[in-house]
């Protein structure tokens, strides 16, 4: 779970070494841009998606599938959102890997 750069990198390298991949978007219209174009425009633009790489949107039904891992690929401030999402979702013996980042603090510029 996670459309941004780390959750698109993340979904690239897994197909590239042959796991089965499904990227889970939280809006559709980016959803359907990476799935048609195999790219991720506002995060990654000059990576290319294998054709492994599933795409879905939060709103699918059945987004996560038969998910044995799911892994958050989601900034710190969306962690909690994703984690309420997901409770009730996650299939039945799946495991959850927490990639939660914090944003690096912009430096104050020097003087």
């Amino acid at each position: 779970m996670g459309g941004g750069a780390w959750g698109t990198a993340l979904a690239a390298m897994l197909a590239q070494r042959g796991r089965p991949v499904t990227l889970v978007c939280r809006r559709a219209e980016q959803a359907a841009a990476i799935a048609d174009t195999r790219r991720n425009p506002a995060h990654l633009p000059e990576l290319r998606l294998p054709d492994a790489v599933g795409v879905r949107h939060l709103g699918d039904e059945d987004a996560l599938g038969g998910a044995g891992l799911v892994a958050l690929a989601v900034p710190s401030r969306g962690a909690a959102e994703a984690a309420a999402w997901l409770a009730p979702r996650l299939p039945a013996g799946a495991g959850v890997l927490s990639l939660t980042r914090a944003r690096p603090r912009q430096r104050p510029a020097a003087v």
